[in-house]
């Protein structure tokens, strides 16, 4: 149950803006240099590419300025980030094109301000459609995409603070809690129409919080690609994350509302994250989840349904998914959860799991109301579906 409501809050927590965002100022056209002066002394461009140098204090205007920079120019741009430490607060990057790159993963860093980020506390279920992100409404997240095609590389984004937003709820589970949640419901949102996202030698990182009354954790998602949550219409494109570490977040690389689009989840790592890899709700999708080594969760790839009122999806329909080579050691190692319509190409081979069968873990659960998905796996397999096509070699 908790699992499902780890996607439904970051699809409601997503739901929290539209897909405007505010305008920010910049002054160079085209075809000029960005000097100094446009975004201060620490940006600097040259051509198409834009260098960002951490001040040691508050970068958010400097990093948020370098993006407005880049989208302004009406081209695609290469954003460098120096080597150091990045201090921040919420940044929003609307239809960006191009490429933020660090120096390394031991390098470069991305981290809040040390101080709880102001966020809208409202329900944003319950209060319906609010305002945009930004300004009066700023997201629970740290970086948000809002459509575009970018990639974004080779650092580290390290949230360590055991409150690090001001407060905010959804579902009224304050409610229930008896608190708000001050944990960031996400270090990176991919939200909007179409977006093609990109995600290669990152080091997502957070903190487990016993504080925290949901999950345990201070980030409930490390990248979460998701539809506008607030309507009709799923998020089409691609999702791809490569060579990447989750570090103590509740879920890794997740996937919610999506249709038409392709998400590759490959040779990346966890530590001590409950679901590395989360998907729901599917439509005309080819998901790839391979060659993943995962440990110490809950499990390591799960597929499930979501189902927001009033969203555009629910299940998963015409859609290839294929689950092969991976290494996990979890509690269950595969979760395959959700409701399967028609058209649905489900394969689950050749992955190397070990889960807790002394508490009634499993290598692989297929639910009631999955249907036709080849698994051969050693270990246990607890099938409740319906002509799925279980093999446990010798």
């Amino acid at each position: 149950m908790r699992a499902h409501l780890a996607i439904a809050v970051g699809v409601f927590a997503a739901a929290c803006g539209s897909t405007t965002t505010p305008e920010v100022s910049v002054s160079n056209s085209v075809n000029s240099d960005l000097t100094r002066s446009d975004c201060g002394a620490f940006v600097s461009q040259r051509g198409n590419r834009i260098d960002v140098a951490p001040t040691g204090v508050d970068d958010t205007r400097n990093l948020q300025c370098a993006i407005d920079a880049a989208v302004a120019s009406g081209r695609s741009a290469s954003i460098r980030l120096s080597g150091g430490t990045f201090h921040t607060a919420q940044i929003v990057a609307k239809n960006f094109v191009g490429q933020i790159a660090g120096s390394g993963t031991a390098e470069t860093v991305i981290t809040t301000l040390g101080t709880p980020m102001f966020v809208t506390r409202d329900d944003f279920f319950s209060h319906g459609l609010p305002t945009p992100p930004g300004g009066e409404n700023p997201w629970p997240s740290l970086i948000s995409f809002i459509d575009g095609d970018f990639s974004m590389s080779d650092l580290t984004i390290r949230v360590l603070d055991p409150a690090p937003t001001t407060g905010w709820t959804v579902f009224g589970l304050d409610q229930i809690f008896g608190r708000l949640f001050q944990t960031l419901a996400g270090e990176i949102y991919i939200v909007g129409l179409s977006a093609h996202a990109t995600f290669e030698r990152i080091a997502f990182e957070g903190k487990n919080t016993p504080s925290d009354p949901l999950f345990g954790n201070n980030v409930y998602n490390a990248i979460f690609f998701v539809g506008e949550g607030s309507g009709p219409a799923p998020i089409a494109g691609a999702l791809e994350v490569r060579q990447s570490a989750f570090i103590e977040v509740a879920a890794g690389a997740v996937a919610a509302d999506v249709q038409d689009a392709t998400i590759s989840i490959v040779g990346n790592t966890s530590q001590r994250t409950s679901w590395p890899v989360q998907i729901a709700d599917l439509a005309e999708t080819r998901v790839t989840v391979a060659a993943n080594r995962f440990q110490d969760g809950l499990a390591g790839v799960q597929i499930v349904d979501a189902c927001p009122p009033g969203g555009a999806l629910c299940g998963i329909s015409n859609t290839q998914l294929l689950v092969v080579g991976n290494q996990l050691a979890e509690f269950d190692g595969i979760e395959i959860n959700a409701t399967f319509a028609s058209g649905v190409s489900c394969t689950v081979v050749g992955n190397d799991i070990h889960y807790d069968a002394d508490n009634g873990g499993v290598a692989v659960l297929l639910g009631p109301a999955t249907k036709d998905c080849r698994v051969v796996t050693k270990g246990a397999v607890r099938d409740q579906g319906t002509g799925n096509r279980v093999t446990i070699p010798p």
